[in-house]
């Protein structure tokens, strides 16, 4: 299978502008649910009245955990689904690189076939070409470390806003 130069960088280029448009929504997403969690939790323990029933500050504090769960479940996975994006769009960005300096000739066709794989968190690794992918290993173990200090810090954060949240409950008079 013969393919020509520009077909392969115009389909990097659409590829980069997909995941970077995917990276950036999950990236709000994660937050705006961050700000949520945040203000859920805090009017929660907050609105309630003082001297409150044992049985309202046990609903309270359920619903709180239930929150919480859901809060890490949700925030995790577009943090991770956002990082997943990042290595998509740098992959591409470098294949772009790469290719700009070989001869049309030298672009195999069995680059562009996908790999077979089992079950996947997402669809990308199913229908992704074999040649992002690989590049895509490399960018998920290199250059993610701040990032991951960030994300990190989001969720240890709201964890300890949950046990401050969860104590206000259970103190309040």
């Amino acid at each position: 299978m013969e393919l020509k130069k520009d077909n392969v960088l115009k389909y990097f280029s659409d590829l980069r502008a997909h995941y970077a448009a995917y990276h950036n929504h999950k990236e709000t997403s994660a937050w705006v649910a961050s700000a949520l969690y945040l203000g859920g939790i805090l009017q929660l323990a907050g609105s309630m009245a003082t001297n409150a029933l044992l049985v309202e500050r046990v609903v309270r504090g359920s619903i709180i955990l239930l929150l919480a769960f859901l809060g890490y479940k949700y925030i995790s996975t577009q943090f991770k689904m956002r990082r997943d994006a990042a290595n998509y769009v740098a992959a591409c960005l470098v294949l772009s690189l790469e290719y700009l300096s070989i001869d049309e000739n030298e672009i195999k066709g069995e680059w562009f076939k996908t790999e077979e794989q089992g079950n996947s968190e997402s669809h990308s690794p199913l229908v992704l070409p074999k040649i992002i992918l690989e590049k895509v290993r490399v960018y998920a173990t290199a250059g993610q470390q701040t990032r991951t200090y960030l994300e990190n810090s989001v969720i240890y954060s709201l964890t300890i806003l949950t046990v401050v949240a969860l104590l206000a409950v259970a103190i309040r008079q």
